[in-house]
């Protein structure tokens, strides 16, 4: 706030404004909520100064007196009032800066995927976040410090990391940090573990709860699944397709085995495919259908196989 804006309330407070003044502070109190606020700081802090119990605020301004405003013994009770005063409204224009600066270097923002359209979110560097149904991902919103390029997350998202200079992305799980230099990839939490599977560039996994398994890298066409029951970490090869038809209006089977079909139906319908006859395990699917219905879905592998499917509650049997 203007220098001269604490000046007026100094004189205000000892009684020392002209009719112009009070009539120009009448003005500030109903325009500036600065000003209104400093001014209702300072009447608060004036009654305290006749109190015999020293407040907080005081105990600050006596210290201020001590070091810095010492004036001859000449010096009128109004005089020196009004330089306490000053000192006052320094430190708490000083104490307000330095709690904004606390709270913004902390602040965060969360979003969840009813709060974006088409579930694709935006993050300040330009990376991409498509979050999966009830998922959520938060960060820092800080002013001052920008983006630090760090996020956590609950639920299943997929990430299309921008590089930047070098300056590494971290994505933060319930079981450890994924840390990116530039690269897409799906990550999955559940309460029983976290699964991350890249499709193209690096990652490593870092800040596991026993540091057992920092510095992991994962290459693209692998998947990690952290089990927290047994707190074991375990990479596979797999076809990352699978991973990402959530995305998908449509469920494309570009040369889907019926394992890679199982874990679909796993994954995205809380579903178990069983295989009754081993003989059409290792057959190779091709096609499409909606990926929202798994009906229609069992319908065309049901043509494509010649085989009866059963449905029995989140069951599907393939006979």
């Amino acid at each position: 706030m203007r220098e001269e804006y604490w000046n007026l309330i100094a004189k205000h407070q000892s009684n020392e404004t002209t009719k112009e003044e009070e009539l120009f502070i009448e003005i500030l109190v109903k325009s500036d909520e600065e000003f209104k606020s400093a001014l209702d700081d300072s009447a608060e802090l004036w009654d305290n100064l006749e109190e015999p119990i020293v407040s907080f605020d005081k105990n600050r301004i006596s210290n201020l007196i001590d070091k810095e405003i010492k004036k001859p013994t000449s010096m009128n009770r109004k005089q020196i009032i009004y330089q306490t005063l000053r000192y006052a409204a320094i430190f708490i224009g000083l104490l307000v800066g330095v709690v904004f600066i606390v709270n913004d270097l902390n602040s965060t923002v969360t979003i969840t995927s009813n709060d974006i359209d088409g579930n694709e979110l935006i993050l300040p560097d330009g990376s991409k976040v498509q979050l999966n149904k009830d998922a959520e991902i938060t960060y820092s919103n800080s002013i001052l410090r920008g983006f630090n390029r760090k996020v956590s997350m609950n639920g299943e998202a997929f990430f299309s990391i921008e590089k930047s200079n070098g300056r590494k992305f971290t994505v933060n799980t319930q079981n450890y940090d994924i840390v990116v230099l530039g690269t897409k990839f799906n990550v999955k939490e559940t309460e029983k573990g976290t699964s991350v599977a890249l499709v193209e560039g690096s990652i490593k996994l870092n800040s596991f709860e026993d540091n057992k398994y920092d510095e992991t890298m994962i290459v693209p066409g692998q998947r990690a699944y952290y089990n927290i029951s047994s707190k074991e970490l375990k990479l596979e090869k797999v076809n990352t397709s699978i991973y990402t038809v959530w995305m998908l209006d449509r469920l494309e089977f570009d040369n889907f085995s019926l394992s890679d079909l199982a874990q679909v139906f796993k994954n995205n319908y809380n579903k178990t495919l069983i295989i009754n006859d081993e003989s059409i395990s290792k057959i190779r699917l091709g096609g499409s259908a909606p990926s929202q219905n798994v009906d229609l879905i069992l319908k065309g592998l049901s043509t494509i196989l010649k085989r009866e499917i059963i449905q029995q509650n989140d069951t599907i049997i393939i006979k």
